[in-house]
């Protein structure tokens, strides 16, 4: 089970990182366009979330940057629940 649970990691890893490299070969306007869609299809704007960003720990924003598939679905619950007043 190790070696299953590191390779789907290591291709979490790799789906962000061609993410990344997507997002940062745009132009403004797509750049504009994905951020409408994001914010459409997750309920929130880009702003909510910064503000939520700034109220994480240190160790939680590591825990973010490692962007593996458990971690971002603990972070979207978490941002819902802050969002919606709750702790």
């Amino acid at each position: 089970m190790t070696q299953w649970h590191q390779r789907l990691r290591r291709l979490d890893a790799q789906a962000w990182e061609v993410e990344g490299r997507r997002l940062a070969q745009m132009t403004e306007a797509e750049l504009d366009a994905e951020i409408v869609r994001v914010e459409a299809h997750y309920g929130a704007s880009i702003q909510d979330y910064e503000c939520f960003v700034e109220t994480l720990s240190a160790s939680e924003l590591e825990a973010l940057c490692t962007a593996d598939l458990a971690t971002m679905q603990r972070l979207l619950h978490a941002f819902q629940r802050w969002r919606n007043g709750g702790s």
